[in-house]
């Protein structure tokens, strides 16, 4: 009960617990800014990150479209590079007349031995990595038996299906070691020899230098 005697006591309490009041609800205030302040810097935290692993894929496949766009160029030039070499080497002049005829021989409709000649040179390219191919596995893909596959490569090249194989495996590798950087040894898996030290003798004996010889006059 309020008295006379406890009056200035009560309302001193009275103002106190108002006061308290007032402290409390403006500390419930800043809590409630600050867990907003926490809030939004957590969401833009978040987003900061979400954006930083999307230019990191975005750089990635960037680097990679590159990475495909570079590699194709290459094998391009390579191709480029073993055609040329293919098509002057001195000992390949009959297969070039089949693979690019004279002008006055262009309206003229392909001959057999073109035909032939496109075929038996597609065949070897798809099978050029295998150093187990076979010449009866090489004819029966073109539809010839080993001995007519032999007379047929004779008759058109002068050489010997298996010497053909071995001229155009190691033309390519010579386009390989120009245009790339692999070693002489993964160059002499991937054109089918058995052996990089094979390789490096035939390659030594056709054109009279071994693969190093040529990586260095790169």
């Amino acid at each position: 009960m309020v008295t006379p005697e406890n009056a200035d006591l009560m309302a001193l309490n009275s103002n106190e617990l108002i006061r308290q009041n007032n402290d409390l609800i403006t500390i419930q205030d800043k809590l409630e800014a600050y867990f907003g302040l926490y809030n939004t810097q957590h969401k833009v935290l978040i987003g900061s990150f979400i954006a930083i692993i999307l230019l990191i894929i975005a750089f990635i496949m960037m680097w990679r479209a590159y990475v495909q766009t570079r590699k194709a160029i290459r094998q391009r030039q390579t191709l480029n590079e073993e055609e040329t070499l293919f098509y002057t080497n001195a000992d390949s002049r009959k297969l070039r007349q089949i693979f690019e005829p004279t002008e006055e021989e262009k309206p003229a409709p392909r001959s057999q031995d073109t035909i032939f000649a496109e075929t038996l040179n597609q065949a070897i390219r798809r099978n050029m990595g295998n150093p187990n191919l076979k010449m009866d596995d090489l004819g029966e893909e073109i539809g010839l038996s080993r001995v007519q596959l032999y007379r047929k490569v004779k008759a058109i090249t002068g050489l010997s299906p298996v010497e053909l194989l071995r001229q155009m495996r190691l033309q390519r590798g010579y386009a390989l070691l120009q245009s790339t950087n692999k070693t002489v040894n993964e160059i002499a898996y991937e054109v089918g020899f058995g052996t990089p030290g094979y390789f490096s003798n035939c390659f030594k004996k056709q054109f009279g230098k071994y693969p190093m010889d040529v990586r260095a006059e790169q």
